[in-house]
């Protein structure tokens, strides 16, 4: 996981990772529980934050069912990863944190939809938090980082964001 990181970032740093997973329709969350997963069998604790509960509640129970290969398996066997549905709960529990959210194509092949990339900043913004490295793992246009999403941030305390 080095590669994710600013040098000024060390990860033997972190002793836990937060990763936001905000799924919406049945099925989506894939890529942030395959994350979370291999960062939590890397030796992190890690707490992932779904808006759903009975997703939070599946993968707390350990009983939350994949088609990607392995990942049903990673799950029986994880013991460092838990989930919330508290947006709260999960920026308390660690300094950096991933954020998956799904950012569709819409208007063609140069245009994706930053709507909820955007609320859950905003969200996180509302939370005043300090001291914290936000890693957006989705895809964005060229000038959302600089342009937007920092803006949207702007009552985060020295929070940095890649």
């Amino acid at each position: 996981f080095p590669a994710l990181f600013p040098p000024s970032l060390p990860l033997s740093l972190f002793h836990s990772l937060l990763v936001a997973l905000p799924s919406l329709p049945p099925g989506c969350g894939r890529i942030g529980l395959c994350l979370a997963l291999n960062i939590a069998a890397s030796g992190f604790d890690v707490l992932g934050v779904d808006l759903m509960p009975s997703y939070v509640d599946a993968i707390n129970a350990r009983t939350r069912r994949s088609d990607e290969p392995g990942v049903t398996e990673a799950l029986r066997a994880a013991t460092r990863l838990r989930a919330t549905t508290s947006l709260a709960e999960g920026l308390a529990f660690s300094s950096l944190v991933f954020i998956l959210v799904d950012t569709p194509t819409s208007g063609g092949e140069k245009q994706y939809d930053h709507s909820k990339l955007s609320r859950v900043l905003v969200n996180i913004n509302k939370q005043r938090v300090a001291n914290k490295h936000l890693v957006v793992s989705c895809t964005v246009m060229p000038g959302y980082m600089r342009d937007v999403a920092r803006h949207l941030l702007r009552d985060c305390e020295n929070t940095s964001l890649s």
